[in-house]
């Protein structure tokens, strides 16, 4: 073969060569535009879905625990700013486009709701609709006896009665006022009170004590007992006296007057709820028998002429304003002459204590209550 058959085959070969990697390269280049327009196709597609489907928002029910205060009068849109502040829901608006979708979506109460952290918007606004967290309570009536208000919390409440009454006989935690003497009976004071997921026998208690002094504080009563010639302490178990005695709250005032001026007479004040109080009795009754009134015990006020040592049950502000501020009249005596609606009679003299415990005697004729 001569040279100049050669080359000309070279050239061939050589240009079909270029040719292929031609095409290879022309491929792989369309290969990358198509994966880049699909991109740039799937990132819009994206951004359009987020800014007009609302999917700014978290999946599942979440997690954590996470408390909400939805305050009283508050709009959907309030409630969805605490709800994104909280960290409960990923977006304000998409939640407030879910509570305006749900027909019950403007019916949210006020009140503590328990959440979770990272919730979808409707997870979120069904916990909201379920009604707040019900918050737990317990009611202390005036009157009540440390060992009622021990068990008073023990059955309306998830704190044992061992718990409270520790919590009690520990008078120097309790941070009790230095006139209490170190017992706590008539320094719990009479009121409702809110128990949290805190609380505790110790907390409650102190709460209890504390409501006490911010009362007292504002009553006056370390001034005004002063003023009477008598300790806090006295004046205390002077209210705590005409509670238990007292049905009527026109009569708190007479009742204290009466132990002022029985006092003053001399006179031992012979009342049958410090007896029933000596004896441990709480059973709601009204008169004591002589073998109760025989007992030895310094709040046998038939037995110990003066006051008892200290209070006989917690008494609420209006027989402490009565302690402080008696009613002026020169009654000795008193008797409760219907029990059903408390009317109570006052005399100033033997002989007509006497007419009136008749009149609760005829009354007892009649009645299952005596």
């Amino acid at each position: 073969m001569s040279e100049t058959d050669v080359l000309p085959g070279r050239d061939r070969a050589r240009d079909r060569s270029h040719r292929v990697r031609g095409c290879i390269a022309a491929l792989v280049a369309l290969i990358v535009i198509v994966a880049a327009g699909w991109f740039l196709v799937s990132k819009g597609l994206g951004l359009i879905d987020d800014r007009f489907s609302g999917t700014d928002d978290y999946a599942g029910p979440g997690t954590g625990r996470v408390e909400v205060e939805v305050p009283e009068g508050a709009s959907g849109r309030d409630i969805a700013e605490l709800m994104t502040q909280a960290g409960v829901v990923a977006d304000a608006d998409t939640f407030a486009s879910v509570v305006e979708a749900d027909p019950d979506g403007d019916s949210v109460q006020s009140g503590t709701y328990v959440l979770r952290e990272r919730m979808s918007a409707a997870g979120a606004l069904e916990l909201l609709l379920a009604g707040p967290r019900a918050k737990a309570t317990v009611t202390i009536p005036e009157g009540f006896r440390v060992q009622q208000i021990i068990q008073r919390v023990a059955d309306e409440t998830a704190i044992p009665a061992r718990a409270m009454r520790r919590a009690v006989q520990d008078t120097a935690a309790l941070r009790l006022p230095v006139y209490a003497r170190g017992d706590a009976e008539g320094y719990l004071f009479p009121a409702q009170y809110e128990l949290g997921d805190d609380t505790t026998a110790r907390s409650l208690a102190r709460d209890m004590v504390d409501r006490f002094k911010s009362e007292m504080e504002r009553s006056g009563l370390q001034a005004r007992a002063r003023a009477l010639g008598m300790t806090p302490h006295e004046a205390i178990t002077i209210a705590s006296l005409v509670q238990a005695e007292a049905r009527l709250p026109d009569d708190f005032a007479k009742v204290a007057q009466v132990v002022y001026n029985r006092q003053s007479e001399g006179m031992m004040l012979q009342l049958d709820s410090t007896v029933q109080y000596a004896v441990d009795r709480d059973d709601g009754g009204v008169f004591t028998d002589p073998s109760e009134r025989a007992i030895d015990s310094p709040y046998n006020t038939y037995r110990y002429a003066g006051l008892p040592p200290g209070a006989i049950g917690a008494p609420g502000l209006d027989a402490v304003e009565a302690a402080l501020n008696p009613a002026e009249g020169d009654w000795l005596y008193f008797v409760t002459v219907n029990l059903e609606t408390g009317q109570t009679a006052f005399s100033e003299t033997f002989e007509q204590h006497n007419r009136n415990r008749a009149r609760l005697d005829e009354y007892c004729t009649t009645s299952d209550l005596c």
